[in-house]
């Protein structure tokens, strides 16, 4: 379901507005990427099939595996 449609498929905001907002996001994660790399703290994307490309992509699943076997 597209958060952004209405039930009968009217948009509920219109394009401006989604970009802009989504432009404002973005500002936000290259702030807290700065104010990582500041204090040597690296940030990753964990998320799958996302657009965010301000931190590097990782898999989910290998933060996750056992290397103590």
């Amino acid at each position: 379901k597209d958060f952004s449609v209405k039930e009968n498929g009217e948009l509920k905001c219109q394009m401006y507005e989604t970009l802009k907002s989504n432009t404002l996001l973005w500002e936000q994660y290259r702030a807290i990427k700065k104010i990582a790399n500041h204090h040597d703290v690296t940030i990753y994307n964990a998320t799958s099939g996302g657009a965010l490309d301000e931190f590097a992509l990782v898999n989910l699943d290998d933060l996750f595996i056992n290397n103590h076997e």
